[in-house]
């Protein structure tokens, strides 16, 4: 039988469940472990030993066949010697020499033709598991009661988590890719494969020695590294990795072609590299393969959660109508969301129905260290319990740095579809402005196990997630209270989905531009209130939605016509100011998506900027762009499995000068690449697919 083959869409429905790329503690997964101790329950007999060893042989084989083939395909593909519209993901369009054919045989010859095979062994297989779980009811139950059927199921699986590995790690870069790319692309490559067939083999040694003596049928390895092996190949991939991508590291780089980014990869720095590809992708891939091959128990998730990705491609928020806040990086990498996750039998059906901010962004306002779930939590520590969605986030525009939290303020609500990653997600938000301690350090930083600046300066904090520009964050590491500019803060509800969602410009500008239309402002009876109409400040008896903050103009746009067009160049829904203004930039300090970030008028400005930059040189005023904009309707397209969306409004400032550089009141749109995890019953384990094979 040949390869399964899956199309785009079935491989997008897979990501929500088969991939759930986890934010896994590595150290904890990988550490040299012994083999656990036999269970009570059913011995493996010597004719079961040598079965269940031959299906793992085989299966390692078949995967190692199968990114060989894909990785080989990229070799090509870079180097320009096949055409770049070609698939390398796919496994049905990059076997170009047509191995895979094969090597499936031999997989299911090695299940189905083995006389040492039989029912003790074909029991621990219960259920194929989502999105392929039709593949067992062709015999006599709606479940793995052959060895064919066995064979079909292990086969689909490990092609599945072979090419979403592969399209996670190794993208569909542009080619062919410069040198230097390609280098780092091949490292990439070879280090993840190597990890994955490595911890594959390494956990059938395990499980093979439980078999010789007797042990139970119970998969006993799922976390196990018996003599190091995975480990050393984990360290050995990092370091070949760092070495051939130091160079296109975007703190590094002074132009955007040359650089991460070009690889299409799952992160932009090299840090957020090694995290995606090696400890999540490739150790859920390895795990999950290893697991599969010794049972599938049919353990459905019993928690859920969803992190954003720490990736900055297609990751960005925009906001104002000044356009100046445009192609911001969030921060990445932290939990926003758990969810509680219900299951049926055969884990085909999995539904959330409950949600809440994760444990660990709910801290003490006394002490921030200290992670809470209701104010009594607090008694010593002072003040009350606040969640966050996500630690203090940094962002620097028209040379204004600003460091902004947003606390939870009310109740989540919404939903998560583990089989198709599908997301809806309303959270209340108080959002809270600082101003910002430097352009190159917005926020307080987590920096060697210690707060840089803010509040808690020089003490104590943890990592929770990444600026791809300007460093790690830390719920530990708040901002300096007297540098808050909004009070108690800008009430807004973002309303996420994994589809679709727009805003009009539904009120008027006002002032010398009545008769134009805007997007946002704020209620004339209550301006902490953002509105998108008349109707929405009418139905709380707040006036209309015609304010201003500190400022009675708004504006569509600050294009110098007012015509906002879209932008062929950029991402769809994207607009562009074509006649101007031409916003210009130093080249040698930018974010980590390639904009710019110091604003320049000439060289000396650049210059004035040196201290802060690499090598004391922050480089030439070389790069400039049209000013961007919000088209009407604002559009945001999400993607199950992938990214969620939100658009809306939000308030101003207290400071006049901060509304104008960012043009509030103004809406915004997010989008955040996102990944679902899902945990085992004990709400711990990271559950990993296919079949929860590692569940306690």
């Amino acid at each position: 039988m040949s390869s399964t083959r899956l199309s785009r869409s079935t491989r997008d429905f897979i990501k929500g469940h088969a991939r759930a790329v986890l934010a896994l503690l590595f150290v904890a997964l990988f550490l040299p472990s012994v083999v656990a101790a036999p269970i009570a329950g059913a011995q493996v007999g010597p004719s079961d030993a040598s079965c269940r060893a031959a299906i793992a042989k085989a299966g390692g084989k078949y995967i190692k066949t199968a990114q060989k083939v894909i990785t080989g395909c990229h070799k090509l593909r870079n180097a320009g010697k096949i055409p770049a519209a070609l698939d390398c993901n796919n496994l049905a369009t990059a076997d170009i020499k047509v191995k895979i054919p094969t090597a499936a045989q031999k997989a299911r010859d090695a299940v189905i033709g083995n006389p040492d095979c039989g029912a003790a062994v074909l029991a621990q297989f219960g259920r194929c598991p989502v999105p392929f779980e039709t593949i067992d009811d062709g015999g006599a139950t709606t479940g793995i009661d052959e060895f064919t059927e066995l064979a079909d199921c292990l086969i689909a699986h490990t092609d599945a988590l072979a090419q979403d590995t592969a399209e996670t790690v190794l993208g569909s870069p542009t080619a062919p890719l410069v040198p230097d790319v390609q280098r780092c692309h091949s490292a990439l490559a070879k280090g993840y494969t190597k990890l994955v067939n490595t911890t594959v083999k390494e956990r059938a040694k395990c499980q093979s020695a439980s078999d010789k003596v007797g042990g139970a049928f119970a998969f006993a390895c799922a976390t196990s590294d018996p003599n190091g092996k995975i480990l050393t190949a984990r360290n050995k991939a990092a370091s070949a990795i760092t070495s051939a991508c130091t160079i296109l590291n975007p703190l590094s780089r002074s132009s955007r072609d040359r650089g991460l980014p070009d690889m299409d990869s799952c992160a932009e720095t090299l840090d957020g590299l090694i995290v995606c590809a090696l400890d999540d992708t490739a150790g859920k891939t390895g795990g999950g393969t290893a697991a599969m091959l010794w049972e599938l128990p049919g353990i459905c998730p019993g928690t859920g959660s969803y992190v954003v990705v720490p990736v900055s491609t297609g990751t960005e928020l925009d906001t104002g109508f000044s356009g100046l806040v445009h192609d911001m990086d969030p921060i990445l990498g932290y939990r926003g969301a758990a969810f509680t996750i219900s299951c049926d039998v055969d884990c085909a059906n999995c539904v959330s129905t409950a949600v809440a901010p994760p444990a660990d962004a709910c801290r003490c306002n006394g002490d921030p260290t200290v992670v809470c779930a209701n104010d009594l939590a607090c008694t010593g520590f002072g003040g009350t319990c606040q969640c966050f969605y996500g630690p203090p986030t940094p962002y620097s525009a028209g040379s204004s740095p600003a460091c902004v939290t947003t606390r939870v303020d009310g109740s989540m609500s919404g939903s998560l579809d583990p089989a198709t990653g599908a997301v809806a997600l309303a959270i209340p938000l108080r959002v809270t402005i600082y101003l910002g301690i430097g352009v190159d350090r917005p926020c307080p930083l987590c920096d060697a196990g210690a707060c840089d600046g803010g509040s808690r300066d020089g003490l104590a904090c943890t990592v929770d997630a990444t600026d791809a520009t300007f460093g790690s964050v830390s719920y530990d590491c708040p901002p300096s209270p007297g540098s808050n500019i909004t009070g108690a803060g800008l009430e807004t509800t973002v309303d996420y989905t994994t589809g679709s969602t727009s805003l009009p410009f539904g009120t008027d500008c006002g002032g010398f531009l009545t008769g134009s239309a805007c997007a946002c402002a704020v209620c004339t009876g209550d301006t902490s209130l953002t509105c998108n109409s008349d109707a929405e400040c009418a139905g709380v008896g707040a006036g209309t939605c015609t304010a201003g903050v500190t400022s009675s103009t708004r504006f569509p746009n600050k294009c110098d016509d007012l015509i906002c067009s879209p932008d062929p160049g950029g991402a769809p829904d994207d607009g562009t100011c074509f006649a101007g203004p031409t916003d210009s930039y130093c080249d040698g300090y930018l974010r980590a998506n390639g904009e710019g970030i110091l604003g320049c008028a000439d060289n000396a400005d650049c210059q004035a900027y040196d201290p802060i930059c690499a090598g004391s040189d922050c480089g030439d005023c070389t790069l400039s762009k049209f000013r961007e904009c919000f088209l009407d309707p604002i559009v945001a397209v999400g993607t199950p499995g992938e990214a969620i969306v939100g658009v809306g409004c939000i308030g101003g400032s207290a400071s006049p000068a901060v509304n104008s550089v960012i043009g509030w009141p103004g809406a915004y749109r997010v989008k955040q690449k996102l990944a679902a995890e899902l945990f085992c019953s004990d709400g711990v384990t990271p559950y990993q697919p296919p079949g929860g094979s590692n569940c306690p």
